[in-house]
């Protein structure tokens, strides 16, 4: 048994319509998919894809919700991060003015639940020094078992890389 799981507050843009299909039937699944990006410890960015059940209309572009969702990290770096959304929870607002931007919170890196199997554990003789554990985990997206590998690295202060 294993789980993925990320929580926490992204903006959405380029809203729009997604039809996925299902296996072993002719029939699709809609979903709303947004784009958004991922503020990683390094000071980089992963690009992601949120999809959502919805039949509703898209919400407009920088639009913060709080996020819920199921993820699946590909191992090919260039490919983006799949959030399948359990629940979002957009902010009220416009998104285009300032106060919008003044009242969204201020939390730039999500939370990661993950439960798997850890493969490799590096703990070095210095107690001091960097150790790190490699943990396999899967989420059923789209009707399929996407795996996932998370390298946890622990410094001086907490950071996670996610790979």
């Amino acid at each position: 048994m294993s789980s993925f799981t990320i929580v926490g507050y992204f903006a959405l843009t380029n809203g729009r319509k997604v039809d996925v299909p299902k296996k072993n039937s002719g029939r699709t699944t809609t979903f709303t998919e947004y784009t958004s990006c991922l503020q990683c410890s390094d000071d980089t960015a992963a690009d992601l894809l949120i999809h959502h059940y919805s039949q509703t209309t898209p919400l407009p572009d920088l639009t913060v919700a709080f996020v819920v969702a199921k993820a699946s990290i590909p191992a090919n770096p260039v490919e983006p991060i799949l959030l399948l959304t359990l629940q979002p929870f957009p902010l009220p607002g416009d998104p285009q003015s300032e106060q919008y931007d003044l009242a969204t919170p201020d939390c730039l890196y999500p939370l990661v639940f993950a439960i798997g199997h850890a493969s490799h554990f590096e703990k070095p003789a210095d107690p001091s020094s960097t150790k790190s554990v490699l943990l396999a985990t899967n989420s059923y997206i789209h009707n399929e078992n996407r795996p996932t590998n998370i390298r946890y690295v622990s410094f001086a202060s907490h950071q996670l890389t996610l790979f």
